[in-house]
């Protein structure tokens, strides 16, 4: 009985159903990266779903012997020539208010980018020192007023779900700085499909509406130039 409203589906209605439910399961994937600095090796893992690859430490390779590289044939005098001179640009020329603008289009791709990003884990160990125990107290007081200032804004940016902060002095004299940490936070593929194309159709729109300024502008040059003569 539980098959029968399966059959009575039409064949074209049931793939455009299974197609539907791909998409579906594609966009809800979860994208994840983990990075981590730990006794001063630097690792560097990405998530796809159940999937888990390490990019960072790389493995070790045996060494290949080198291939021998093959001599580069020499360009003809044309093409050389061809190659010197310059075509016009079809990109046009960046000013302030245009570096500004596109800034602009990146911060509002961030901003969507953030309300979908979830941080599964922040660690941050932190342990002062310096040649001078007392350079090594106000460094210190120095990071943990910092901390104290940073954190609830980051808060009210961001979703933490697991968080270790932890912030200490070493009081030895000739101690250093020591640092260790973790971040691994995870988006649907769909998030960031979606911050993604609205950058790319507002640099669309940026660079077609420069385009027509540029036409425009060669259009008018001839006749400034007939009106000066």
């Amino acid at each position: 009985m539980i098959l029968i409203p399966v059959f009575c589906i039409g064949g074209g209605v049931l793939v455009w159903i299974i197609i539907l439910v791909v998409l579906a399961l594609i966009l809800l994937t979860p994208l994840g990266v983990d990075l981590s600095y730990f006794e001063g090796v630097f690792a560097l893992k990405v998530k796809v779903g159940l999937l888990r690859l390490t990019l960072l430490p790389r493995k070790k390779k045996e060494g290949k012997p080198e291939k021998p590289k093959k001599p580069k044939k020499p360009k003809p005098e044309k093409e050389e020539a061809e190659a010197g001179e310059k075509k016009p640009s079809r990109f046009p020329k960046l000013t302030l208010s245009d570096a500004v603008e596109l800034l602009g289009l990146v911060f509002k791709m961030l901003g969507r980018f953030r309300r979908f990003l979830s941080i599964d884990r922040l660690t941050l160990h932190l342990v002062t020192g310096a040649p001078d125990p007392f350079n090594a107290v106000l460094l210190y007081g120095t990071l943990n007023a910092a901390l104290g200032a940073l954190s609830p804004g980051f808060h009210r940016a961001f979703r933490v779900k697991n968080e270790d902060v932890l912030l200490g002095s070493d009081p030895t004299p000739g101690a250093s700085l020591a640092a260790e940490g973790q971040l691994a936070f995870t988006w649907r593929i769909w998030a960031l499909l979606h911050s993604f194309n609205c950058l790319l159709f507002g640099a669309l729109r940026w660079y077609l509406k420069k385009r027509r300024e540029q036409k425009q502008a060669m259009k008018e040059q001839p006749q400034l130039t007939e009106q000066k003569g």
